[in-house]
């Protein structure tokens, strides 16, 4: 498997160029700029740690770096990354964990040798193994960690997938060890393995956001995922050589989060249990800026930063009582609460920001407000008083992420350093409104809203155009596959027509949209789901079905649910055929189920086919299909040969329908009587191009059925050979089929002077019939073969390449021909060096051959 293949096979990150995070930070040590200066670059598009910033992960670290005497050196001692170093997946993920950089959540000093990474070899089914290997080796060891970071995917099927759930369900039972795993780049459910789990409280599942505090337009989700981080497609790390690189996905969310419980441990040197961390991560977590707090992506955003300052209340508090610590994280309030002296915070702003305390806070300022700030302007305020004052808001606004005015003071300073963050702050100062119009599309085709939210904005909101409704429909798809899974055969689809009927109810509904809830049964495995017919035959009756939906209605009895369809197949194909939208695709599509179908399952098989031959609506493809399907069960059809004579005189027949024909002719020989006349009509049909003509000479030259074609091979190449529209390609298989059935070609060597000459001649044809010369060369008399070799040699478009297989070709039939004149012709009119040096060796083999 190659490389490119390999990588999304068991990688959920995406990692894009350095490019990305804009002019600004292409250098890891640009000029000084005062990030708040108006003379900023205007190409900067958002920071280089962005991501770290907005869960104040930079923070923490700064924290960290202060903090003496924690109760961890290291760590490594309690944390794994069991991933993969190919493309620098587990690196990248590491050094967003921790690491020297500033992109790691927690300071370290070394780089990940002490990390554990799965090697560069490794393939997805070795991957589903090492779960094992690696628990095996830490419970030998004793060196189990309490956390281990999954950013890969488990597996590609099923079986995989089961059998990392059982390793990783082990390794908590067993060793309490906690893993956090990213909810998956898919853009559909997250796998149920990682969900039952997290229900479970055994697995923490990361959702990934973008850049405006929405959810990735990729991240998979559930309703089971525990937290939601900032990544994207750009979130900051740094690969194995030290190179800051772009990272992202739900591979760069989920580190993240390891990263920050691992600061908890740390700090506190306490490991969390699968209970205490999910309720730690929810408690802290900032909000959505748009979602309702019940979503599909999580809690929340996540909040490093409370989440540290916990960490150390509770370490000063509990030292290292395990019931402390687990009494205050489940059940304590006050553990949580942070206070923060409004006043003092914001009268900073008067001499740093005094627009801002303008917005945020005006009554801190007094008497003529305008006249102070051009004060204040004209006194000059330096970057570092800048800083200090919005990392001081930055960190009160985390430890109270409900503020909302401490968010609107950070997103009014943030309008001098950076748009991107700035919007971002902005809408966590407007927690409680719906936002805009834009804002709540985005949110519902994000498809991370549950089915109870979906409903009630659209119920709320009676502006919201009716394509909203779509939304709708997929959550209420998700919710019923999920318990579908969950409960087993429980029969659900009562409670999916519920739904659906209020989807398809809407005045406005078109046909095109009908196909939606389709797709979903496609994407969400209702095989698990009985009366999948009855739905289908349910979505064909609506008078507004086209045949969009009728493509849509077939391609759904190819996979599972066939079983529920088979047992009227024939009905249920003929709804489509009666359809009055029923067009050539869609009959196409019906005659490839009837070729795949079960033997006998459709009665009358013959005529069933027939019906679809004499459609109103049926052109090539469906001819085509016809004659597949009537090929692949030609016993279920008596008079194969009729119908194939029928599709050849249709009047929409094309190529690749007359292509089928000589296909299904040659497989089924002995129901045709008529096979000559049938080819024959084929050749001189109006409509044929090089397509068929080349299927049939390949045929006639592998002379499968000798006993059908063996009275007339020679008379039917000849009349190909003679035809204008025969290609390069047929050219060179007639001279091949001319040389293997040479005693059923009256005028061999005219028949040859006839290729050669064909207009549609090409240049790397002479070379392939010099070869075939030398293979076969013994089947023909030797005036035929030094006719044709000389004609080769004299060709106008003979290349070197021909000259030199026909030195092959003089050399292994040098008993048959004159080889010292066609060297003596070759070597006066061809006189390169390549030539020359083929002839030499030519030379010097039949030499070695008359000695010999």
């Amino acid at each position: 498997m190659g490389l490119a293949k390999f990588i999304p096979t068991i990688l959920l990150s995406l990692t894009i160029p350095l490019t990305a995070f804009g002019e600004a930070d292409k250098k890891e040590k640009r000029e000084e700029t005062c990030p708040f200066s108006p003379e900023k670059p205007k190409k900067y598009v958002w920071g280089t740690f962005w991501a770290q910033e907005y869960v104040g992960a930079d923070l923490l670290r700064e924290e960290l770096n202060r903090a003496d005497k924690l109760s961890l050196e290291d760590i490594s001692d309690f944390v794994q990354i069991w991933d993969t170093s190919l493309g620098h997946h587990g690196v990248q993920v590491g050094h967003i964990l921790g690491g020297p950089y500033p992109s790691g959540v927690v300071p370290r000093e070394e780089s990940l040798e002490h990390l554990d990474l799965y090697g560069p070899e490794l393939l997805p089914h070795e991957y589903v193994e090492q779960y094992e290997n690696f628990y095996d080796l830490c419970v030998e060891g004793q060196n189990c960690p309490s956390y281990v970071n999954n950013s890969m995917k488990w597996g590609s099927s099923p079986p995989q997938s089961d059998s990392i759930s059982k390793t990783i369900s082990r390794m908590y039972d067993e060793s309490a060890i906690l893993t956090i795993t990213a909810a998956g780049n898919s853009t559909a459910l997250v796998d149920f393995n990682k969900s039952r789990l997290a229900k479970q409280e055994k697995l923490i599942i990361v959702g990934s956001l973008t850049p405006n505090g929405n959810p990735s337009s990729f991240s998979s989700d559930s309703s089971e995922t525990t937290i939601s981080a900032p990544s994207d497609d750009s979130i900051a790390s740094y690969n194995s050589s030290g190179e800051r690189t772009a990272f992202g996905g739900t591979s760069g969310a989920t580190p993240l989060v390891t990263g920050t419980l691992s600061a908890f441990t740390k700090i506190t040197g306490h490991p969390l249990s699968g209970k205490e961390a999910i309720h730690l991560l929810q408690k802290t977590a900032l909000p959505f800026p748009y979602l309702p707090s019940k979503s599909r992506i999580g809690a929340g955003i996540l909040n490093s930063y409370k989440i540290g300052m916990v960490a150390f209340r509770l370490k000063k508090k509990c030292h290292q009582n395990k019931k402390c610590f687990s009494r205050e994280l489940l059940q304590s309030e006050k553990i949580y609460r942070f206070k923060t002296n409004h006043q003092k915070l914001f009268q900073s702003l008067k001499t740093s920001f005094p627009h801002c305390a303008l917005d945020a806070k005006k009554e801190s300022l007094e008497g003529n407000e305008e006249e102070q700030v051009e004060e204040v302007e004209e006194k000059g305020v330096i970057c570092e008083d800048k800083q200090d004052i919005f990392k001081k808001f930055r960190r009160a606004a985390f430890l109270n992420p409900h503020d909302s005015s401490l968010w609107k003071a950070i997103s009014c300073m943030d309008e001098e350093r950076n748009k991107v963050t700035s919007s971002f702050y902005a809408s966590l100062g407007e927690l409680g409104k719906n936002g805009d119009r834009d804002q709540r599309e985005d949110l519902f085709k994000s498809r991370h809203l549950s089915l109870e939210d979906t409903l009630e904005m659209i119920q709320n909101d009676k502006s919201l155009h009716k394509r909203f409704l779509f939304y709708y429909i997929r959550a209420a798809s998700e919710k019923v596959a999920l318990s579908s899974k969950e409960d087993g055969d429980k029969d659900l689809s009562q409670e999916f027509l519920k739904h659906y009927n209020i989807f398809t109810d809407h005045p406005s509904i078109t046909g095109d949209e009908l196909l939606q809830p389709l797709r979903l049964l496609y994407n969400y495995n209702w095989d698990l789901i009985p009366p999948i017919a009855d739905f289908v035959r349910h979505v064909l009756e609506h008078p507004k079905s086209n045949e969009t939906t009728l493509l849509y209605a077939i391609h759904l009895t190819s996979f599972p649910y066939k079983n529920n369809i088979h047992d009227d197949l024939k009905g249920f194909l003929q709804m489509i055929l009666d359809h009055p939208t029923a067009k050539d695709s869609a009959l196409a599509k019906v005659a490839w189920e009837a070729g795949k179908a079960p033997p006998h399952s459709i009665p009358e098989y013959e005529d069933f086919l027939q019906s679809i031959l004499n459609h109103p609506a049926t052109e090539n493809k469906a001819l085509t299909e016809v004659v597949s399907a009537a090929s692949k069960k030609s016993d279920e059809v008596p008079r194969l040969e009729a119908m194939l004579g029928q599709v050849v005189e249709h009047p929409a027949v094309q190529n690749k329908a007359l292509v089928w024909v000589v296909t299904a002719a040659w497989k089924n020989t002995e129901k045709i009587v008529g096979f000559k006349a049938l080819l024959k009509s084929i050749i001189d049909h109006p409509k044929i191009g090089a397509y068929p003509l080349t299927e049939i000479t390949r045929k006639l030259g592998t002379d499968e059925n000798a006993n059908k074609t063996a009275p007339f091979v020679g008379a039917m190449l000849q009349d190909i050979v003679a035809h204008p529209k025969a290609s390069d390609t047929t050219l060179h298989l007639l001279g091949k089929a001319a040389l293997k059935n040479a005693e059923k070609i009256a005028d061999l060597k005219a028949f040859f002077q006839a290729i050669l000459h064909h207009p549609n001649m090409k240049k790397y044809v002479l070379t392939k019939m010099a070869k075939d010369l030398e293979k076969y060369g013994s089947q023909v008399d030797a005036s035929f073969l030094e006719t044709t070799l000389q004609a080769i040699i004299d060709h106008p478009k003979v290349t070197d390449s021909a000259l030199i297989a026909a030195m092959e070709t003089i050399t292994k039939h040098s008993d048959k021909i004159s080889t010292q004149t066609f060297l003596d012709r070759i070597a006066k009119n061809h006189r390169n060096q390549r030539v020359q040096d083929a002839l030499a060796r030519t030379k010097q083999k039949l030499e070695e051959a008359s000695k010999s």
